[in-house]
């Protein structure tokens, strides 16, 4: 994993996996979508699709009932923040692959 700046991040391709990073916070995982100029599409590892009102909707059904509901990885969200001091926690190939072999282990 590396940490770079907001201009390095604009120059990364679609599908790098990305956490926003501020010295020692990691924020949610992402997927890189397309850079648009000073913006980018990303994807949420953990989504649901649907407008706000069926995301409160279908939390309070799992948190009333324990039911499990599939995600969407899908779902593609845009950037807009613009913050020029934003700096990103990039994950590698090799951080990828560790990554995907620690998740294959919780498969049951």
């Amino acid at each position: 994993m590396k940490i770079i700046n907001r201009d390095q991040f604009l120059d990364m391709p679609a599908n790098t996996v990305y956490f926003e990073f501020e010295p020692c916070v990691f924020g949610p995982m992402r997927i890189k979508g397309d850079t648009i100029g000073n913006d980018w599409f990303y994807t949420d590892i953990c989504s649901f699709d649907g407008d706000k009102e069926m995301f409160f909707d279908i939390y309070d059904d799992m948190i009333q009932t324990g039911r499990s509901q599939p995600l969407d990885m899908d779902v593609e969200g845009r950037d807009g923040t613009f913050d020029c001091d934003q700096m990103y926690a990039v994950l590698d190939n090799e951080d990828i692959k560790h990554l995907i072999g620690h998740l294959q282990r919780c498969i049951k």
